[in-house]
């Protein structure tokens, strides 16, 4: 799926340019610093005020540089997730939003209900002597192995999915 992202692309962009300005601005702090101190020439640079040497100056563009670099990161982040992937291979059951349709900022986070292709579960219906030809009791614990192995087969009879019995559930 992915989410329209000129918005973000425009963010990021921003951003970044956001970033280089306040890096420009440290580093013209940092050099007005130096030449304040040239010009206080043989005073006792020890007894300059921090506004003298240009140190709250500094100290704010420091902040601001590092904020621009998380704005970055963060820019960074919400177009990378402007493509969402399942962690799996799997199927799309249901779609919950639609073309042109605006999600997040308070929408509901569901996009789509998928299943994954993996594995299955396939609930059987059993009589009670079935079950227990199968050897499938009610002490059966999920960490025991029974060797019930099960398969789906298609319009020949070959065998399309196999899996093993695992669980029973009562009524």
């Amino acid at each position: 799926l992915k989410i329209e992202d000129i918005d973000l692309r425009t963010q990021e962009a921003e951003a970044g340019a956001n970033l280089r300005r306040a890096e420009l601005q440290l580093i013209q702090e940092r050099e007005l610093a130096k030449q304040a101190k040239i010009e206080w020439g043989d005073r006792d640079w020890n007894k300059a005020s921090d506004l003298v040497k240009r140190i709250p100056q500094i100290l704010k563009a420091e902040a601001e540089a590092k904020a621009a670099e998380a704005q970055l990161v963060q820019a960074s982040q919400d177009l990378t997730r402007s493509q969402v992937k399942a962690p799996f291979e799997g199927r799309i059951l249901k779609t919950m939003v639609d073309v042109g349709q605006h999600v997040g900022g308070g929408t509901s986070a569901a996009l789509a209900e998928i299943y994954s292709l993996e594995s299955a579960e396939i609930d059987l219906a059993l009589s009670r002597s079935e079950i227990s030809f199968l050897g499938f009791s009610d002490g059966f614990h999920a960490n025991e192995y029974l060797k019930v192995n099960a398969e789906i087969l298609d319009d020949k009879g070959n065998a399309i999915h196999q899996g093993i019995l695992d669980r029973s559930e009562g009524l």
